[in-house]
């Protein structure tokens, strides 16, 4: 597991928004990293563990390409969005916030039946990241994460698995999360060709 280090919070969140402003040229353009097919996939994985979806949230959203084509999927839920740079938002702002995904609002706790994110390799700590995530769902609720590799480190993307152990990586991460992994995909190709694996983890029942 590599993680990049920031000099400071504020320099991380201005690479990040210039990031996202530079590739949706300032909000001009539609920008995802995952094909409507692919999030169909996805919907029926997420429709296995949690049937019925009420409330939802995809974290570092860009465009929100991912919150319409889940809120066309699921049209009886609320899909909401986020993402640190929101000039590149397109679609229906009554479920968006630009915001940090680290930093939850109180009226999110416990909230989620779901939780889906492809953009946690622009976090700059996977652990406390998650573990926000893992605030925002319900006992009952499931985080879906894309796993990236294969590019390294940079300022932009914050954090990459070893492609090698990346299974042990994400039981590891798991465990110090203290979520249950209910769901590991085999590697695949995502975007720029780089490589992924998809988990699906969920709260652990204490007695």
């Amino acid at each position: 597991m590599e993680i990049y280090e920031h000099k400071d919070y504020e320099w991380y969140k201005a690479v990040q928004r210039k990031l996202t402003a530079k590739k949706t040229q300032y909000g001009k353009n539609s920008l995802s990293w995952i094909d409507e097919e692919s999030l169909m996939e996805v919907n029926k994985l997420m429709h296995y563990y949690v049937t019925d979806i009420k409330t939802m949230v995809c974290h570092g959203c860009r465009s929100g390409v991912e919150v319409d084509v889940f809120q066309r999927l699921n049209p009886d839920a609320k899909v909401f969005g986020t993402d640190l740079y929101g000039e590149g938002y397109k679609y229906d702002r009554i479920y968006f916030r630009e915001m940090d995904f680290d930093n939850i609002p109180e009226e999110w706790k416990k909230y989620f039946d779901v939780i889906y994110s492809n953009s946690i390799d622009h976090s700059r700590d996977p652990i406390n990241t998650l573990m926000a995530w893992k605030s925002e769902l319900k006992d009952s609720g499931i985080c879906f994460v894309n796993f990236h590799w294969g590019r390294g480190v940079s300022r932009e993307d914050c954090f990459h698995l070893d492609p090698s152990k990346y299974e042990i990586e994400i039981k590891e991460i798991a465990e110090k999360t203290e979520m249950r992994i209910l769901y590991v995909s085999k590697p695949h190709k995502f975007a720029a060709g780089a490589s992924c694996a998809d988990a699906v983890l969920g709260k652990i029942w204490k007695i």
